[in-house]
């Protein structure tokens, strides 16, 4: 079963340009993830927080941060895109 994070981001810069370095570092160790924002991301792996930010802090710029949250996606209210809901409906279905 997968890990589920909420990664926040925060850096100088256009997000257009990281957000290829940052999708490519995710690819590799999560099983899915959802760009939701400029700089936030939902998150499924089977790493750590500590592992899923080491692998991808090198690609955002000096100076930006990360932070890497677990989720406890089964308690869950509120609004959000259609894009989002969908995120979270393919998790459980999996």
């Amino acid at each position: 079963m997968a890990n589920y994070y909420a990664m926040m981001l925060n850096f100088a810069g256009a997000p257009s340009e990281f957000h290829p370095k940052i999708e490519a570092a995710l690819n590799p160790v999560a099983s899915d993830w959802l760009r939701f924002g400029n700089y936030q991301y939902l998150v499924a792996s089977h790493l750590s927080a500590e592992q899923v930010y080491v692998t991808v802090k090198p690609a955002i710029p000096s100076g930006g941060y990360i932070i890497v949250v677990k989720l406890n996606i089964s308690d869950r209210s509120g609004w959000a895109t259609q894009m989002v809901i969908d995120w979270f409906n393919r998790q459980d279905r999996s």
